[in-house]
């Protein structure tokens, strides 16, 4: 059970979605359906992307519920932003309520971080989560839709306006801080004996995560 919950630390995140993938390439079916799991390894390995998984399950879930979770993390961030902000610290990062985009943060968190790892469960179990996957490219689009309608995103649009491939920019960017934040994450858990400070929490979880 330990090892279950311990799976949903998101400095783990790569390590568990490779070796989701190595078992879909590799799995077994058995004469009846069933994946076949010969190893004690293979089945911890099973249920600890289990856990992982629904861990990450607030953006596959009913819009209307996505977005409660979705709002009350973010605002359990700002309050952490604004603290730091009050102490003169460094403000994590989602956690700036001046400056984070909400919807562009969740298109980024759906695109890096929970889709690989659904589509790739959903790969290994096919074809029970089809209907999960559709709900999650539902609520991405939903939030992409939102994203110019967003009075940050409108801000910056009156100062920058997009030229050219600007918003694919702005995609590109949304990748690389999602790729560093757990690459982030883990490099300071191996110097810290795995412990985090919020803020390092607050990055893990990304708005999207707890």
């Amino acid at each position: 059970v330990a090892a279950e919950v311990l799976a949903t630390d998101m400095s783990k995140h790569m390590d568990h979605l490779a070796h989701l993938k190595t078992m879909v390439e590799t799995r077994k079916i058995s004469g009846n359906g069933v994946l076949d799991l010969e190893t004690y390894s293979e089945r911890i390995q099973v249920l600890q992307n289990l856990v992982h998984c629904a861990d990450l399950s607030n953006p596959t879930k009913p819009l209307d519920i996505y977005r409660q979770w979705t709002d009350r993390i973010i605002e359990e961030f700002f309050k952490q932003g604004d603290l730091e902000r009050q102490k003169g610290i460094d403000i994590s990062p989602m956690c700036d309520r001046l400056t984070a985009s909400v919807e562009r943060s969740q298109v980024g968190f759906i695109d890096y971080i929970v889709q690989p790892l659904w589509e790739t469960w959903a790969d290994l179990l096919q074809p029970d989560c089809q209907d999960i996957l559709d709900t999650l490219e539902d609520n991405r689009n939903w939030y992409q839709n939102m994203i110019p309608n967003s009075p940050l995103d409108i801000n910056a649009l009156r100062t920058h306006p997009l030229e050219g491939d600007s918003d694919n920019e702005l995609m590109d960017e949304e990748q690389t801080r999602f790729s560093f934040t757990v690459t982030d994450i883990s490099d300071t858990e191996a110097g810290t004996d795995g412990k985090q400070t919020n803020g390092q929490k607050a990055a893990a979880a990304d708005d999207g995560g707890v």
